[in-house]
């Protein structure tokens, strides 16, 4: 009986190790190497089972780090603004954060640039997601407009 009970403690230990905040596809981009400021995207994976939120990101690359969302106003001004109170990410969906859309802002950019960023990412109920985002240099197709 209690060889059974261990087993199971085990099993549900081993399958609540696997549900996580996966992120895939994480890269930046900074306008130009005296920029004081660079935009990171990427793609999260909810598998932890249950909703949760993305309420900030910090990284040692940057001074402040912010949430941010790009929407066209009136009349047809792509502006920038902060999140307030994160952004939603729906057991089993995928939040992606993308140029024209919710983004993480590097603001006060650390001389000089280091190659990669280590970025945190902090959920409601997830926790901390660490991971080291390559920091590139020049626009590329689809982020001239940031």
């Amino acid at each position: 009986m209690l060889r059974a009970s261990l087993t199971a403690l085990v099993l549900c230990a081993g399958t609540a190790a696997a549900a996580e905040m996966r992120v895939e596809d994480a890269a930046s981009r900074i306008a130009t190497p005296a920029a004081q400021a660079g935009a990171l995207y990427m793609r999260i994976f909810n598998e932890t089972g249950q909703d949760d939120r993305l309420l900030a990101a910090r990284s040692d690359a940057a001074a402040e780090t912010q949430l941010h969302v790009s929407a066209q106003d009136a009349g047809g001004v792509m502006r920038m603004t902060p999140v307030e109170d994160g952004l939603p990410v729906a057991a089993g969906e995928v939040l992606t954060l993308e140029s024209g859309g919710a983004h993480v802002m590097l603001m006060g950019l650390e001389r000089p640039l280091p190659e990669t960023a280590a970025v945190t990412l902090i959920f409601e109920r997830a926790g901390e997601v660490r991971l080291d985002v390559p920091l590139t240099v020049g626009m590329s197709d689809g982020h001239a407009g940031h």
